[in-house]
């Protein structure tokens, strides 16, 4: 079954709105690395464990990699969009 125009834009819409909070997320949480780094005092507790470290750098990375494939997913929404309104004869 074919998406319609609509589907398909409330599709990107939500997505780029995701997308949006994604980012902010992904910033904070590159922040707290870099403090808990920098500085292994954080929020009252020393964080000697390296692996809580590295555990989060990987969780950064994997959410980085899933950010970057709803991006690309999100491209693929948009020449649909435009495809369809195309098709409908919209600009």
């Amino acid at each position: 079954m074919k998406n319609t125009l609509f589907d398909v834009q409330n599709k990107v819409d939500s997505q780029e709105q995701f997308l949006k909070l994604m980012d902010g997320q992904l910033s904070y949480l590159g922040d707290d690395i870099g403090q808990m780094v920098d500085h292994p005092e954080v929020a009252g507790f020393m964080i000697r464990e390296e692996k809580m470290q590295e555990r989060l750098a990987a969780c950064h990375a994997a959410l980085l990699h899933w950010k970057k494939e709803m991006e690309r997913e999100n491209r693929e929404l948009q020449e649909e969009v435009k495809r369809l309104r195309d098709l409908c004869g919209q600009e």
